[in-house]
């Protein structure tokens, strides 16, 4: 598949913590064709940094290279579902 859907967390963050089992749900039901990403920020600061991450929980789409979407904040599954379709 072409598209891979990056989910930003830190181990301190509640709103994480909070997100994490609704990211990993989606991962688990979503077709084959799309990769899951999870990246610690405090664990690889020179990532976060370079694609523009400031805030967590953040998301990003990517087609291809193409990055096609990003994302800020605590959504309900129904919401990831849709960033996800995009």
């Amino acid at each position: 598949g072409d598209r891979t859907f990056v989910e930003f967390h830190s181990p301190i963050c509640r709103a994480c913590r909070a997100m994490r089992g609704k990211f990993n749900k989606l991962a688990k039901k979503e077709a084959p064709g799309v990769l899951f990403l999870s990246v610690d920020v405090k664990a690889h600061k020179q990532l976060a940094k370079e694609l523009g991450v400031i805030d967590v929980p953040a998301y990003m789409l990517y087609r291809g290279k193409d990055q096609r979407g990003k994302w800020v904040g605590s959504y309900r599954p129904d919401e990831l579902q849709e960033l996800l379709n995009r």
